[in-house]
């Protein structure tokens, strides 16, 4: 968008490449006149506040919140407040009401047909989920919202903006964002809550702050208070760390800070050597998985084996999108599991299995990162390429996730020599394939007999019956068994005589 503060205190209309292309003084007319302008094209409209720093406030859906809001005090505070500034995509918008904000919230539902959810009766805040978004509203603490700001984490949170779009910041927290700083705006900040520890590693990290001195000298000394906070919100904050494109500086953080020993204890008992690997390797996945959503290999794969790669695995894309993209019952999708595989992957299976369960990570989401791992030590095993019957193996050893699994043992080997890198490409390739573009051939097969069928050609009821029917499966994944009649002549050569 063009300098905003040429359009200070006016609506504009921007078409799809960001460009203002109408100016008016009210909604209702810019509206008219962008439409009127160009009549095809899908236009935004925004607000920009009038005085510095001028921000582009969006109409939908703030328009009809302030519309609905009547004559009672709001704000647009916190996070949302501080993206707009930092001119980042924003998901999650956060509203402070003066009073009735759940009420609030289910008109502001009803109106834009979005789910409505009461988060907390007693401190009067609610949500509203609609899709690609999500708007909080949470009665004002203190008798000010000067008071409600100074109770927040941090100073670039503790922002707020008036329907007429003044900024209030009794903190200084535009100061520290634009000294790309992170501080806290009391020393109670991390007395308060405690999950704020995590916080304050996950905002470092995901803005590209430094931490200041005394935060960073008060987050220090109060990391055993993380224990007292209840693991699923720990689990939680987590899960916005591994999420980040480049967690590894979080990680980093967090062992300096000794949040590791509190938050992942396994984790910080592995040696210096091992933790290193294990963030090299993390930088190498995530390589690896924001290639998968380009068009590009991942920057370190060697030259040589980047054509292999638009060979083995860009074809592959659109399928391996979608299987990442797809979410446990908890929310964590698949591409974030594969990075959760990598940080867990040196530790035994009981330190795996008790961590999981100390952090109470669904059942579902703990299944599949066993699987997960089982089919990552699997990966180092197989020949490049592995034959039809490997790769049927290895997909019933790791299950639902194999395809993840490949990945992981992909991303790894980039960190290694070109050796590795070809050997991992050349079996990831094949078994991706195998996964996405031969699942009926190769990895499910159609079942050609029952167990009634073996039982009719005279073999024994009990446990011998599956086992038969496995083999004959693993038969026809590895080609051996194309049809019913080969699949009656492989169970007969292997009957026991008497039948």
């Amino acid at each position: 968008m063009d300098d905003l503060e040429l359009y200070a205190g006016r609506w504009v209309a921007t078409d799809e490449r960001d460009r203002i292309v109408a100016v008016a003084f009210t909604a209702e007319a810019v509206e008219r006149a962008g439409y009127s302008l160009f009549p095809k094209e899908h236009l935004r409209f925004y607000y920009i506040t009038p005085q510095p720093p001028h921000l582009a406030l969006p109409r939908d859906p703030l328009h009809l919140v302030f519309t609905l809001a009547d004559d009672r005090p709001l704000w647009i505070v916190g996070g949302a407040v501080r993206d707009l500034i930092l001119h980042r995509p924003l998901h999650d918008w956060d509203f402070t009401v003066a009073q009735g904000a759940a009420q609030l919230a289910r008109r502001v539902a009803d109106a834009l047909g979005g789910a409505f959810y009461l988060l907390d009766p007693e401190r009067d805040t609610a949500r509203v989920i609609l899709p690609d978004l999500s708007l909080d509203f949470a009665a004002l603490r203190g008798a000010t919202i000067e008071e409600d700001l100074r109770l927040r984490d941090f100073t670039l949170n503790a922002l707020a903006l008036t329907p007429q779009g003044e900024l209030l910041d009794p903190t200084g927290g535009l100061d520290d964002l634009r000294a790309r700083r992170l501080r806290q705006t009391s020393p109670r900040t991390f007395g308060d809550d405690p999950l704020r520890l995590l916080r304050a590693i996950r905002l470092a990290a995901q803005l590209h702050l430094r931490v200041e001195a005394a935060t960073w000298q008060a987050l220090r000394a109060a990391a055993p208070a993380l224990r007292q906070v209840a693991a699923e919100r720990v689990q939680e904050e987590l899960r916005q760390i591994v999420a980040l494109p480049a967690a590894g500086l979080a990680f980093r953080r967090m062992k300096e800070s000794d949040l590791l020993a509190e938050a992942l204890p396994p984790l910080a008992t592995l040696s210096p050597a091992v933790w290193k690997a294990t963030l090299t390797e993390l930088a190498a996945v995530e390589a690896t998985l924001a290639a998968l959503e380009g068009n590009r290999p991942p920057a370190p794969l060697s030259p040589r084996l980047r054509s292999r790669w638009r060979e083995g695995i860009a074809p592959l894309l659109p399928d391996l999108r979608r299987y990442l993209a797809e979410e446990s019952e908890t929310g964590l999708s698949r591409r974030h599991l594969v990075k959760w595989g990598l940080l867990l992957r040196p530790l035994p299976r009981p330190q795996v299995e008790a961590l999981l369960e100390r952090l109470r990570f669904a059942r579902r989401t703990r299944r599949f990162l066993l699987a997960l791992l089982e089919g990552d030590r699997h990966f180092d095993q197989l020949p490049a390429p592995p034959d039809r019957r490997r790769c049927y193996r290895f997909y019933r050893r790791a299950e639902e996730a194999a395809e993840a699994a490949a990945l992981l043992g992909l991303g790894r080997a980039l960190a290694h020599p070109t050796a590795v890198q070809e050997r991992a490409l050349t079996v990831a390739s094949r078994l991706l394939r195998a996964g996405l573009r031969e699942r009926d051939q190769v990895v499910r097969p159609p079942r050609l007999l029952d167990g009634r069928d073996l039982l009719a050609l005279g073999l024994p009821s009990g446990p011998a019956v599956g086992r038969l029917l496995a083999e004959l499966e693993e038969a026809q994944a590895a080609g051996e068994i194309a049809d019913r009649e080969e699949a009656l002549a492989f169970v007969r050569r292997r009957l026991p005589p008497s039948t």
